[in-house]
């Protein structure tokens, strides 16, 4: 079984991946945050396979991308986003992601990548 985190500061975004991942018999979410703040809380108090996360959350300006790196401690992070920027892959390759991916395509493509990714830990970026 895969402990997942999953952080996203919408509401709506949040419960849908998380019926995702719910419904996903290898996934087991342990975790949920709206925030950066929390989210380094609850990494470290549920030592998770992968984290998923939204590359923009409202506590953006809190973050300290050392401090969210030293609290993975070679978890795979997989970041999500609707924005396909270069600024937003630069931020998520900031964050230590090993993928970053569009929102709209989590319905097939985030237990994949959870499966993959938390198969080999954080190695192998492909942000």
């Amino acid at each position: 079984m895969i402990k997942a985190i999953l952080a996203d500061d919408a509401h709506v975004m949040r419960t849908a991946i998380a019926r995702l991942l719910k419904d996903c018999p290898a996934v087991e979410l342990v975790a949920e945050s709206n925030s950066f703040c929390g989210l380094i809380h609850l990494i470290a108090e549920n030592r998770p396979d992968i984290v998923v996360m939204d590359v923009h959350m409202r506590d953006e300006d809190n973050i300290s991308v050392a401090e969210l790196k030293s609290c993975l401690n070679g978890c795979p992070l997989v970041a999500i986003s609707f924005w396909k920027d270069e600024e937003t892959k630069a931020r998520a390759d900031a964050f230590g992601a090993c993928r970053l991916l569009d929102k709209s395509l989590l319905a097939t493509e985030l237990i994949p990548t959870i499966q993959h990714y938390a198969k080999r830990g954080s190695s192998g970026s492909t942000v």
